[in-house]
């Protein structure tokens, strides 16, 4: 139409996603604690942790290593979550599973706000109305925003993560971009020890960016930095369990387990093309289109090397 501005649209657009995917969160939060156990495990640590948190968490540390029944469910080395749930839990007084799905709920929604940001700066409104509408709709996410698990608060992570990856990349490491970066990545581990998988991905995306433009004084910046932030966030974790020695213990425990849980067998288990396969039958047509970036992007740059 002639004269049609479409800027406020898109702005309404944007404002209906973000509604849309907050109500369908919040209506959908069970009310009735039909909840798996991980979901009382992740409650019944938090709600201990009322108080001083170190003293607990050394009490919860200790009684995890000395019982091999508790090898099969969450650790207590979670701080990342169990602590922000446990504030929550106080400053709410819910104390029960409801507390941990409604942290979930609101880190979701948030993460539907990071897609649209992201979008936004790195692409174009109509990527970002597409990636804001497909993670609204995600029935994974939406299974997982409304559970007292720390998936959600993982996947709000990760996306600020890469957000901050992408910035220090096209900044080509600048100062201000790299501690928020190192600040986030040690954060992620200390909310689920697999965050060490993502950040290490997200370092090695930096790193060869900065290699590529052979900027290799921010490389070394940006390394021993992270080295830092790493060595202060393991530090803090072994301080609030009680010493190395324990955390170790829980490591190891952790992987003593792993054999004998049946849920880890059957879902966590079998080839690495399971996972692709896994998101291709949670949602072909995004998984289609990442495939199709991912090609386009890698023969846009095969055709265009850098000079």
């Amino acid at each position: 139409m002639k004269g049609f501005n479409a800027r406020p649209a898109i702005v309404l657009a944007f404002a209906a996603i973000i509604a849309a995917g907050a109500i369908a969160r919040i209506c959908n939060i069970d009310e009735d604690g039909n909840k798996s156990p991980d979901e009382a495990v992740y409650t019944a640590q938090a709600k201990h942790l009322a108080g001083d948190k170190i003293v607990v968490t050394r009490g919860l540390v200790k009684t995890y290593n000395a019982d091999k029944d508790k090898w099969l469910y969450p650790n207590p080395m979670r701080i990342g979550y169990l602590w922000p749930l446990s504030y929550f839990m106080e400053a709410t007084g819910m104390r029960d599973y409801r507390a941990g799905s409604y942290v979930s709920t609101f880190c979701s929604i948030i993460s539907i706000i990071l897609v649209i940001f992201f979008g936004l700066k790195y692409f174009n409104k109509w990527v970002a109305l597409y990636a804001a509408l497909a993670l609204a709709a995600s029935p994974m996410e939406l299974a997982v925003s409304i559970r007292a698990w720390q998936d959600a608060v993982c996947g709000c992570l990760g996306l600020a993560l890469i957000f901050l990856t992408a910035g220090c990349v096209k900044t080509k490491g600048r100062f201000t971009l790299l501690i928020p970066f190192v600040l986030a990545g040690t954060y992620y581990f200390m909310v689920k020890e697999a965050g060490v998988l993502l950040y290490m991905l997200c370092l090695l995306w930096l790193l060869s960016s900065l290699a590529r433009e052979k900027m290799f004084c921010r490389m070394l910046s940006a390394f021993i930095l992270m080295l830092i932030s790493a060595a202060a966030g393991v530090s803090f974790m072994a301080y609030a369990m009680g010493g190395v020695g324990n955390m170790l213990e829980v490591i190891k425990h952790i992987s003593e387990a792993m054999p004998f849980n049946d849920y880890a067998v059957c879902y966590q288990s079998g080839p690495w093309h399971n996972v692709i396969y896994g998101l291709f039958i949670l949602s072909p047509v995004n998984m289609l289109l990442c495939f199709a970036g991912i090609t386009g992007l890698v023969f846009s740059r095969a055709r265009n090397p850098r000079p």
